[in-house]
């Protein structure tokens, strides 16, 4: 309990509700979609870090056969559709089904469409995640 309220308060925090003054409804695209919200976005996909470590230099992944397998409760597709045309989708309990030395790429979709949603990654899919290292490395 005491989680999710400090989720909340801490998005109203983000969100400048803390010195709310309420919009003109008339002017509401522009109040919402000015400039400074435009840059703002391109900032944040500008700088977004995704980290990979490519030990085995596995790196590129096209042409490749690749096994994905998304974790969590958020949409995947975009993300495995992203990866390429030799992309075969397993989950978590098929794993024993992937040939040894395939490329596996394990992916954490959280959804975060509502405060109330925890933000952590689940036991259960870092023990899969565990489990996962032990029998493919």
């Amino acid at each position: 309990m005491e989680e999710s309220v400090k989720k909340i308060l801490l998005t109203k925090y983000f969100l400048g509700l803390t010195q709310y003054t309420p919009k003109n409804p008339e002017n509401i695209n522009a109040d919402l979609n000015n400039d400074s919200h435009k840059t703002l976005v391109q900032n944040l996909y500008a700088n977004a870090l995704t980290l990979l470590k490519d030990e085995k230099k596995l790196l590129p992944l096209t042409g490749k056969q690749i096994y994905y397998i998304p974790l969590e409760e958020a949409p995947y597709q975009t993300f495995a559709n992203r990866l390429g045309n030799n992309v075969i989708i397993k989950k978590a309990g098929e794993i024993n089904t992937i040939p040894t030395g395939s490329t596996v790429v394990v992916g954490f979709h959280k959804d975060n469409s509502t405060a109330y949603k925890p933000y952590k990654i689940s036991a259960e899919s870092k023990k899969f995640l565990l489990i996962l290292l032990k029998i493919k490395m």
